[in-house]
């Protein structure tokens, strides 16, 4: 009769609970000239332009601030999460 009655159906089940962003475990915030990165867990974080060129690379406890000198596109890379950027 194809009944699926299944009380789960459609529902989540465990005990994982979503992440703030969207499962992203970096959070970017704007701060005058530049951004400030802040992190759910201690890891490396990269920002890089355009060009390819590294803007800033260390290990991020809870958060960092990072000059951008110029507008333009960023991307931000910690070990699970890539974020693009305008400046």
């Amino acid at each position: 009769s194809g009944d699926n009655s299944d009380p789960n159906n459609g529902t989540a089940t465990g005990g994982n609970v979503p992440t703030i962003g969207g499962g992203s475990d970096i959070f970017i915030n704007p701060i005058s000239g530049g951004i400030n990165i802040a992190v759910a867990k201690p890891q490396m974080v990269y920002v890089v332009n355009a060009m390819g060129a590294i803007i800033y690379n260390g290990y991020v406890q809870t958060d960092v601030d990072v000059s951008l000198p110029y507008n333009g596109i960023y991307v931000v890379k910690g070990e699970t999460t890539v974020l693009k950027i305008f400046r």
